[in-house]
């Protein structure tokens, strides 16, 4: 139960490894994780660590600032109740996003209920954890590509 055997897109509703095991594919870092949520985790999108519980589970729902930090992208649909692996660290170019985000701008939770990260200038991202910063500019409500930098 060490992050290695299954597939980093296998969602299941029992655990197949440790929560929080690490899994590292070239420059990219994954993790696994149980959703709490009540909406589904879906590739692309946002989702928090619950630091209520026990800071090893993430949820997609309602964003509490003071509770929730940001867990990293989902790689595939992961259901309430189940368990699959997101991405934190490296490249990713499917990053589902609201907001206008200009080149290097910090990717930051805004939507709590699509799962939406959204571009802030380097001066207001300091109210935010970010998830990372996007490559190049994207225009409102477009899929961008960003550097996740969770964990290196």
């Amino acid at each position: 139960m060490d992050g290695v055997g299954t597939a980093i897109t296998q969602v299941d509703t029992t655990a197949r490894h440790k929560l929080w095991a690490k899994r590292v594919i070239g420059n990219k870092i994954y993790r696994y994780v149980y959703n709490t949520g009540a909406n589904s985790i879906v590739a692309g999108a946002a989702c928090f660590r619950d630091t209520a519980t026990d800071g090893y589970v993430t949820t997609s729902g309602t964003l509490v600032p003071e509770r929730k930090r940001p867990g990293g992208i989902g790689v595939s649909t992961i259901a309430n109740g189940s368990y699959g692996w997101i991405q934190r660290g490296g490249k990713n170019s499917t990053i589902k996003k609201t907001t206008y985000a200009g080149e290097g701008y910090y990717l930051v939770g805004v939507s709590h209920v699509s799962g939406r990260v959204g571009g802030a200038a380097i001066t207001l991202a300091t109210s935010y954890m970010a998830f990372g910063f996007s490559t190049a500019s994207y225009s409102v409500g477009s899929v961008c590509v960003g550097i996740l930098t969770l964990e290196t």
